[in-house]
């Protein structure tokens, strides 16, 4: 009986371990996805403006890479909205345009994803108990909500993204590879 209970507390330790991993990982994963979407939009701006010319794209690349927040902490909305209107791109209000209400169900769910990373990664229990509170666990079933949800949002973003460059530089920015 021991050892059952042992094994049973064993499994649940391992459990709680992989749930909280797949946190950090979906929200890993979106964070990257966001970075090469922005590096993808300064490629083409820096092609557009400097077309075959690669020392001047890279500097003109720059000033986008300096300011962009993603890159000094998480993918939530501010800072989305922030890197993506660098280039003049209001982002949520064109995800909105497109994808009429959905955008709120897509901003809870960044955020809260976020607050259970940063709850996780900093050890912070206040803000695991946060995200448990507006009904996102730390939980395999929670895992894949956020996932499902920021899959959507990836979608979108790279929809809306891709049709402002293309409209703002009149070429398809992605050539149906993403």
């Amino acid at each position: 009986m021991q050892t059952r209970l042992i094994i049973g507390r064993s499994a649940l330790w391992a459990a709680d371990e992989l749930d909280q991993a797949l946190v950090l990982r979906v929200a890993s994963e979106f964070q990257g996805f966001a970075r090469e979407l922005h590096d993808d939009a300064v490629s083409l701006i820096a092609e557009a403006v400097a077309p075959g010319d690669r020392r001047r794209q890279l500097l003109l690349g720059l000033p986008y890479q300096a300011a962009r927040r993603l890159d000094r902490g998480n993918a939530d909305t501010r800072a989305l909205n922030q890197d993506f209107n660098l280039f003049g791109l209001a982002l949520w209000s064109d995800l909105e345009q497109c994808n009429p209400g959905r955008v709120a169900g897509w901003k809870i769910a960044l955020e809260t994803l976020n607050t259970a990373r940063n709850g996780l990664a900093h050890d912070d229990a206040a803000k695991i108990q946060a995200a448990e509170q507006v009904g996102w666990p730390v939980s395999l079933a929670s895992v894949q909500r956020w996932r499902e949800s920021l899959d959507g949002l990836a979608t979108a973003m790279d929809y809306v993204v891709g049709a402002y460059l293309t409209a703002k530089f009149a070429a398809a920015p992605w050539k149906g590879s993403r």
